[in-house]
């Protein structure tokens, strides 16, 4: 369930009819910067708020995933994420079988997270909103501890998350440690939507992904 503070801030959020925050490219310096932590007595404050509900809009009018501070200009340990039932059905669409093990996930706000990774592997295309139309295969821990701060109620968080979950947390996390998916990828398996949109699916993406169809391609950017 979403806790009550974060379901405040959706509906906030949700009244809003456009972002008018940016995403920053790559090659913009502060996407290679590690971030700072942020204080606890920092986290209620309406600079930090105001944050998050900027990253919540831009995530949301790009159709991503997941965002994280660095994207909208802001060196700071913090990302939120979100997998909508729109999402959902898309994967269902495009997907044979359940290869990305994707679940919904209700909108998310972390500060200073940290992840501990499993042992078992699994590649799987993902794609970056501060690199759009553009994607790759990146390996990444199938499962994984996070610990962190939720960033509007400041509570504690402890909790293990697996598959694409997994892997939206691990995208994230790079991200605060200036780090990018196409320093993990998979270099042959690059390419831009359009081009996936001409030849797919390839060998990698029925392997990897299941991948079926590309009508109404939509990249699963974080």
């Amino acid at each position: 369930s979403v806790p009550p503070p974060m379901q405040r801030l959706a509906a906030a959020i949700g009244r809003r009819r456009r972002s008018t925050v940016e995403v920053v490219k790559a090659g913009h310096p502060v996407l290679r910067q590690k971030a700072k932590e942020l204080r606890p007595s920092q986290l209620g404050t309406d600079e930090v708020q105001g944050l998050i509900g900027g990253m919540v809009e831009a995530m949301r009018c790009k159709k991503g995933v997941g965002i994280c501070a660095q994207q909208v200009g802001q060196p700071l340990s913090l990302f939120v994420m979100e997998v909508t039932e729109e999402h959902m059905e898309l994967f269902e669409t495009l997907y044979e079988g359940d290869l990305l093990d994707a679940k919904p996930v209700p909108l998310t706000a972390i500060a200073n997270p940290t992840l501990r990774l499993g042992r078992e592997m699994v590649t799987h295309r993902e794609g970056c909103l501060s690199i759009p139309g553009f994607s790759a295969h990146v390996p990444r821990a199938k499962n994984v501890e996070l610990r962190g701060i939720c960033a509007v109620s400041g509570q504690n968080i402890k909790m293990n998350v697996s598959g694409w979950t997994a892997r939206i947390l691990q995208h994230e996390v790079d991200h605060i440690h200036g780090k990018m998916y196409v320093d993990h990828m998979i270099p042959q398996s690059f390419c831009h939507t359009e081009t996936m949109a001409q030849f797919a699916p390839t060998e990698i993406d029925v392997k990897n992904d299941g991948l079926r169809c590309m009508h109404h391609i939509h990249d699963k950017d974080a």
